[in-house]
């Protein structure tokens, strides 16, 4: 063969190499990927726009970045990006290699991407991270964007060991005595340990404290009490998360904020399960979401949806799509709430694995924070080890960052209103509790459909102030007596359903309100079931 030829192949075979392996390197998901995952909806599909980016890219060493572990790289990074976006976008890459930084900064038209081999840890410093905001922002930020990624290989370390309290109950012996020699501080009751000693004289600052000091030196101290979010973007438009990990977090590992249109796929989330208030995967007021194979360990809920300040009649929250996640620790596998007076609409959770999580699927809220969630549908989900409920509606959630109301005469506007539950499929070998409802003040969840459902727990169904709940095909292979125990709940409705207990009393009702109860081709008999505070048989129906 002509020799000029044979160079000339040889010199194309090389140039197809090195742009297969650099477009295999920053591949992302594809619109038409995307357009699959939405078909076939219990509600009206909707569309996402995947983000596109110019065929540039922005290689953070050129810009003074070094992946030796001490130099810090903030200023690199942020350049970088700043550059991307001013020159109209493109891809930001992070090669293989330990950065350290400070706050990142996001912008449009710009994709993070981390190559295998790239990490990214945060700087323990918190002087890298004051600003004049009242609050610690994220260490990844961004607001009022469009078309922006992170997307890759690589992960993102949070340091969070410097900002996290730990709870001495979490811990064995061994690991306080390990906590209390590293130094830090504990609270008065020795409790709770912090890594750092002003952490506890900020907790006496916080926002909507007495004590309240506005002093400078007091600001610093509330900003490290109040600890980052590691990854939040708000205000935005057509986002992509895809490949990445997120690690050690200081508090949430991320909380997505008023985001319309945005993929999460293939995001792994790692925290230890004793993180204090290391939640996962969270969103909050956002519409047009799919969450596709991600996997979570978490030291609080693991996939969160949250709405707040809603407008009457609106849906902050809709038009979310979850398939095909994996939730280990965790308080929660899916969860809705606590703050839901935002309102949320149209939620589609299918083929989930939750295994080892304080509850499955968690729903909760609270007088003062509630609002309407509706068009929720659960189909496909497989609980191994639940340590409490399988399914929990919990209307009492109460924690110490938002104020403490329960009377519905003093916050009318924001009562939950839980209505049009969708829940099928479903196989939850081990946990103490099946289905739990725990209302307050009056009914607030009302038309919840349990559908081909295999309980294998400790207690059955616990139900207090609920309305219009349905088991349709549901075996409840459980240990203790009663497997039903309700109060002032009405329509409870038990369809072709297999109870393992058999004898005594099956099903316990109370309450004058406990009426149309309905138990139909299932083996339960008249004398299988209990009446307490004015409920009667004359509530209720077999038919065999």
């Amino acid at each position: 063969m002509n020799q000029t030829i044979l160079a000339s192949l040889k010199k194309a075979a090389l140039l197809l190499a090195f742009f297969t392996i650099t477009f295999t390197s920053i591949a992302q998901i594809t619109q038409q990927e995307v357009n699959t995952r939405l078909q076939n909806l219990p509600f009206p599909s909707f569309s996402i726009k995947v983000p596109s980016f110019p065929d540039k890219t922005y290689l953070i060493t050129d810009f003074g970045a070094v992946g030796n572990g001490s130099t810090i790289c903030t200023k690199a990074i942020n350049s970088a990006i700043t550059k991307c976006s001013a020159e109209g976008g493109g891809v930001v890459i992070i090669p293989a290699g330990l950065f350290i930084t400070g706050r990142i900064e996001m912008k449009s038209n710009v994709n993070l991407h981390l190559e295998a081999g790239a990490m990214i840890v945060f700087s323990s410093d918190i002087n890298d991270y004051l600003s004049d905001k009242k609050a610690m922002a994220p260490l990844i930020n961004g607001s009022n964007m469009e078309n922006v990624a992170i997307t890759g290989y690589g992960s993102f370390d949070g340091n969070g060991q410097y900002w996290r309290p730990v709870k001495k109950e979490k811990t064995t012996e061994r690991q306080w005595k390990d906590l209390l020699a590293k130094g830090g501080t504990t609270n008065n009751q020795g409790t709770i340990w912090y890594p750092d000693p002003a952490t506890t004289k900020g907790q006496t600052t916080l926002p909507g404290n007495k004590k309240n000091d506005t002093t400078n030196n007091s600001s610093v101290k509330v900003k490290i009490s109040s600890r980052p979010k590691m990854l939040s973007l708000s205000n935005s438009k057509s986002v992509l998360i895809e490949g990445i990990t997120l690690k050690n977090s200081p508090e949430f590992a991320m909380l997505m904020r008023n985001i319309d249109g945005m993929v999460l796929k293939n995001v792994t989330v790692m925290n230890e399960w004793w993180a204090q208030n290391g939640d996962g995967l969270d969103i909050s007021a956002c519409k047009n979401v799919l969450f596709d194979n991600c996997t979570v360990n978490a030291g609080d809920d693991g996939i969160c949806m949250k709405s707040s300040n809603g407008k009457s009649g609106a849906f902050n929250l809709e038009n979310i799509v979850i398939k095909d996640c994996k939730v280990y620790h965790a308080h929660g596998g899916f969860v809705i709430g606590s703050n839901t007076d935002g309102s949320m609409h149209n939620i589609y959770v299918n083929n989930c694995n939750f295994t080892w999580t304080d509850t499955g699927l968690r729903f909760k809220s609270n007088i003062g924070r509630g609002g309407i969630v509706d068009n929720i549908f659960i189909d496909g989900v497989y609980m191994k080890d639940i340590d409490g409920e399988a399914i929990i509606f919990d209307f009492k959630y109460e924690d110490t960052a938002v104020g403490k109301n329960s009377d519905p005469n003093k916050d009318s506007g924001k009562v939950p209103d839980f209505k049009n539950f969708s829940i099928k499929n479903i196989v939850c070998d081990g946990a103490k509790t099946a289905f739990l409802v725990d209302g307050n003040h009056a009914p607030m969840v009302n038309n919840v459909t349990v559908e081909n459902a295999v309980f294998k727990t400790d207690k059955g169904v616990i139900a207090t102030l609920a309305q219009g709940i349905t088991f349709i095909n549901t075996t409840f292979d459980v240990m203790k007596k009663p497997v039903v125990t309700t109060y002032q709940t009405g329509g409870l409705t038990f369809k072709n359903c297999n109870f393992s207990q058999t004898k005594g009393t099956v099903i316990q009702l109370s309450g004058v309100v406990t009426t149309n109860i309905s138990i139909i081709n299932s083996n339960i008999n008249p004398q299988q079931i209990g009446y307490t505070e004015g409920a009667t048989k004359n509530g209720v129906t077999i038919k065999n």
